[in-house]
C-alpha cells in the first residue's frame, strides 16, 4: 500500500511541474481489516466532517418491494465544487468516486473512522484515473488520425472512433490501455489509467507527436482553451 501511495504521489508532482494536466477525477478502491455493520452504522449520526458538506445517505431497495437492502450504503457529499461518494460494504470494502489525489482517500477513510469504527488499510487500489489538459493549438483531428494510422507502436490501439465530429469534433482512441479523446480546440483527456505512470507515457506520446507535426495539423481557428474547475 505504501509503495501506491508513493508511486502516485511522487509521479502526480512531477506532472504538476512539467504539465497542464487536471486530474478530473479518480476511483479507488480500499480494503479495510475489519467488517462494516451496515445496519448499526446506518442508524448513526453523520459526523461533522461528512454533514457540513451537504452529506446525504442512499440505500438501495428492491424495485418492487422497496425494502431497504442493508448490504451496502453510500455517503455522498460535496468537497469544494467536487461531489464524493463512498459506497461502504459489509466486508470492509469502501468504494470512493469523485476523488483528486491520494491523499483524498487518506483523509476520508481518518473521517469515517468515527462513523464505522476502527480500521487499518489493507490495500488501496486505482481503478481509474481521468484527467484532461490542453494542448495549446487547435488541430485537424482527421489529418492526426491519418498519422496515426502510419504508426508503428506496440501500445497504440487502434481503430479510432471519431464522436460527434459534427457537433463536437473529437478523435478517440487506446494508448498503454488509457482511452485518449483528442478534440479539434486543443482539448485532450485521457480516461481509465489505472497508474500515474501510464498517464504520463500517454502524455509523452501525444504531446510528442504532436509537436513533431504541428505544421500538418495545425488549425488556430480552432483553438479555444477553457478554465479547468477547481
Amino acid at each position: 500500500m505504501e509503495q501506491i501511495i508513493e508511486d502516485f504521489t511522487s509521479g502526480y508532482e512531477k506532472l504538476k511541474k512539467d504539465t497542464n494536466m487536471h486530474i478530473s477525477t479518480m476511483t479507488v478502491v480500499v480494503e479495510t481489516s475489519n467488517e462494516i455493520k451496515i445496519h448499526e452504522v446506518h442508524q448513526k449520526e453523520i459526523p461533522k466532517y461528512f454533514s457540513e458538506r451537504s452529506c446525504d445517505i442512499q440505500v438501495p431497495k428492491g424495485r418492487k418491494t422497496g425494502d431497504e437492502f442493508m448490504n451496502q450504503f453510500t455517503l455522498k457529499f460535496m468537497e469544494g465544487k467536487s461531489r464524493k461518494n463512498v459506497k461502504m460494504f459489509p466486508n470492509g470494502r469502501l468504494h470512493m468516486t469523485g476523488i483528486k489525489h491520494i491523499n483524498d482517500v487518506l483523509k476520508i477513510c481518518d473521517e469515517l473512522k468515527e462513523y464505522i469504527g476502527e480500521f487499518a488499510i489493507d490495500n488501496i487500489n486505482i481503478c481509474l484515473i481521468n484527467c484532461n489538459f490542453n494542448i495549446g493549438i487547435g488541430m485537424d483531428i482527421r489529418k492526426l488520425a491519418t498519422i496515426l494510422k502510419t504508426l508503428d507502436d506496440e501500445l497504440l490501439y487502434l481503430p479510432f472512433s471519431f464522436q460527434d465530429p459534427n457537433k463536437y469534433p473529437g478523435l478517440r482512441f487506446k494508448y498503454n490501455d488509457t482511452t485518449m479523446l483528442i478534440f479539434s480546440s486543443g482539448a485532450i483527456m485521457f480516461a481509465g489509467a489505472k497508474t500515474i505512470q501510464k498517464i504520463d507515457s500517454c502524455y509523452t506520446f501525444i504531446t510528442n507527436l504532436i509537436h513533431t507535426h504541428k505544421d500538418e495539423i495545425n488549425c488556430p481557428k480552432l483553438f479555444k482553451i477553457r478554465k479547468s474547475p477547481n
